[in-house]
């Protein structure tokens, strides 16, 4: 029987977490910043400024009160104050000297769910002001000092609702957070604020013309919006506005397991993006080998398309449990497509509108038959 599968099995385009890397996200509480060597600073906190800092009704704090990392990426060590506002009065005082190359934590400085201004002060005469922002879903802030300045990061998720971030909208029941729940498979879509004032952000997702999402949120400097809104794999179309500009696009799930913007002075799609605490780096497409593991012979038809064009167009016989190392490349970082028919009518179309994938390609025939992708540093999963 010919079976059509639009890449249910592409598992490193999934969401999975694989080798340092590899993986597109990170492990759900897991950050590499526990993993360094960090300082402590609750010593350097005056008694006026006692934290964390709650509110005394238990109900507006989150379970866990928020830190602030020093990250120093400079050659020379910096002496950094930090201090955290709401509205006129300082509720946390942190001062450390950061050593070129390391990483000083702020434990445990504010519980009370809102929006505070967070203010750093280096003793090179750096400095910044930013909003920080204490919900549930919205992780701690680290600062990063570097040659040019001071950059900020923060992660949201949002489902799609995370005030004080979100300010309202549409959203389809078939999206809402009892459907999407956090497992494998989910799209996600992330919106990360690279400019240097806060910006008012709209989003929108439609599938067979069918609106799905109309969500609007506002999005601080330096903070990502994560959105794992979607759990079935399909062709969607997802626009990113801010101001009077729109950037609409093609979206493949699962192949394209997240689609990524960065909003400024305007929209971009962007693949070279931070991805939680590790950077997601692109190269060209490639496909690397194609592996039979069933026990029999298969012939294998694969070809590549690009806008288009066709990049490889090959015919394979693989022997029972045979490697075939393919070492095919080509300069595309976007709009590539992958056609793959065994002889026995079973057959795989992947799309990838924004980005390759990460690392190299993997085409296998399964034990059973059928056709799995996945990337050389992830584990494939049943493509049915």
């Amino acid at each position: 029987m010919r079976r059509r599968t639009v890449l249910a099995g592409v598992a490193g385009l999934s969401g999975l977490t694989g080798l340092a890397g590899c993986a597109l996200f990170p492990v759900d509480g897991w950050n590499p910043e526990d993993a360094r060597t960090t300082r402590s600073t609750e010593a350097f906190a005056p008694p006026e400024a006692s934290t964390p800092y709650r509110d005394s009704d238990p109900a507006d704090n989150v379970y866990r009160a928020r830190a602030v990392r020093v990250e120093n990426r400079t050659r020379r060590e910096r002496y950094v104050t930090v201090a955290v506002d709401e509205g006129d009065r300082m509720v946390a005082l942190r001062n450390a000297t950061v050593p070129a190359g390391a990483t000083v934590s702020h434990p445990d400085l504010v519980a009370k769910r809102g929006s505070y201004t967070l203010t750093v002060d280096t003793e090179a005469g750096a400095t910044a002001v930013r909003e920080f922002v204490v919900s549930e879903g919205v992780g701690d802030l680290t600062l990063v000092l570097g040659d040019d300045g001071i950059a900020t990061r923060q992660t949201a998720r949002c489902r799609p609702g995370c005030p004080p971030l979100s300010t309202g909208g549409f959203v389809a029941e078939v999206l809402r957070p009892e459907t999407t729940v956090r497992r494998r498979g989910v799209g996600r879509l992330l919106v990360r604020n690279v400019g240097t004032e806060t910006r008012r952000v709209r989003v929108r997702l439609w599938s067979d013309r069918e609106r799905l999402l109309d969500y609007r949120y506002r999005v601080p400097v330096g903070l990502r919006l994560v959105l794992p809104i979607v759990a079935v794999g399909g062709r969607y179309e997802v626009a990113v506005s801010v101001d009077d500009r729109t950037l609409r696009r093609p979206w493949h799930v699962p192949a394209e397991s997240a689609v990524e913007f960065e909003v400024g002075t305007g929209v971009s799609a962007v693949c070279d993006a931070v991805s939680g605490w590790s950077t997601r780096t692109y190269g060209p497409f490639r496909l690397g080998r194609l592996v039979n593991e069933d026990d029999v012979d298969h012939h294998l038809f694969v070809s590549v398309h690009h806008r288009g064009s066709v990049a490889l167009d090959d015919h394979y016989v693989l022997e029972a449990g045979e490697t075939v190392d393919v070492g095919f490349e080509t300069p595309a970082l976007s709009d590539v497509e992958l056609v793959a028919r065994t002889g026995d009518g079973e057959d795989l179309v992947a799309t990838w509108t924004h980005c390759p994938p990460p690392g190299e390609l993997v085409l296998v025939v399964d034990e059973d038959g059928r056709l799995r992708a996945y990337t050389d540093c992830q584990k494939a999963v049943d493509a049915s």
